[in-house]
């Protein structure tokens, strides 16, 4: 392993580290309804906890972090890791300041259930035409590397575990920590609207790896934060994009 190889793992583990002790703190002190600090901080953890996994995984395999790419099963587990910490954080604070219920976690009228399941062909429509719309402007989008890397060995267990978690677990995290935990204090400081177009470009702006799929995503942030305030549960909003992402591999997987 070279120097500069333990000298990122090493920056990385302390990053970590201190994001640890400094949710701790907070969380040993924290009563009642939880702000937009709190939020910012889940937000931070995403990011910087899959960096450090990611990091540590292609120092472990590797010995150096210089031009390594990480593999499918590598990406996955940074991606999880990251999504679990931020959500863990999210559930733990809500849970000290007012109850689960807070971050959306309640049932929600069936009129919600089935605007869920209407939106989502809606928004596959949506991603078709904005690819082809960039086709159309000289702009192939090329295909996403974690789907490539499915569609080439789609029986292996990594692929199995990729699919499982895009479809599964990836909704559920991402809808716990962005119209769960982020959106309600941004619409107690500034207003339902500007709470749900900033999670929707926050949103977005989190699948920058992929640029061309940012545009399509922020509009889809945008139905899932409405209807997140119109159900006042998550649910519907986890439906949807669970259904979304389900698609998504379905249709790729069969093409």
């Amino acid at each position: 392993m070279t120097g500069q190889a333990l000298a990122s793992l090493f920056a990385l583990a302390a990053t970590a580290a201190l994001l640890v002790l400094v949710v701790g703190r907070r969380l040993a002190r924290a009563r009642g309804p939880w702000d937009l600090r709190d939020a910012l901080l889940a937000l931070v953890l995403l990011p910087w906890t899959s960096t450090a996994v990611g990091g540590a995984l292609l120092v472990v395999r590797t010995g150096d972090l210089q031009g390594a790419v990480p593999t499918l099963g590598e990406t996955v587990l940074a991606s999880a890791a990251g999504g679990l910490c931020a959500a863990l954080f999210a559930a733990v604070r809500a849970g000290r300041g007012g109850g689960l219920r807070a971050l959306g976690l309640r049932g929600a009228r069936p009129g919600a259930w089935l605007l869920a399941i209407a939106l989502a062909p809606a928004f596959l429509g949506l991603s078709a035409a904005w690819n082809l719309l960039l086709d159309g402007l000289g702009h192939r989008v090329a295909p996403q590397r974690i789907l490539e890397e499915v569609l080439a060995a789609p029986d292996s267990p990594v692929a199995m575990a990729t699919v499982a978690y895009g479809v599964l677990l990836a909704p559920v995290v991402e809808e716990l920590v962005f119209r769960g935990f982020l959106l309600p204090p941004l619409a107690r400081r500034l207003g339902p609207a500007a709470a749900v177009g900033i999670t929707s470009l926050l949103f977005g702006l989190m699948h920058l790896s992929d640029p061309a799929a940012v545009p399509p995503l922020v509009a889809f942030g945008l139905a899932l934060g409405l209807l997140r305030l119109r159900s006042a549960s998550l649910g519907p909003p986890v439906l949807l994009h669970l259904l979304n992402n389900a698609a998504a591999f379905g249709l790729a997987l069969a093409g």
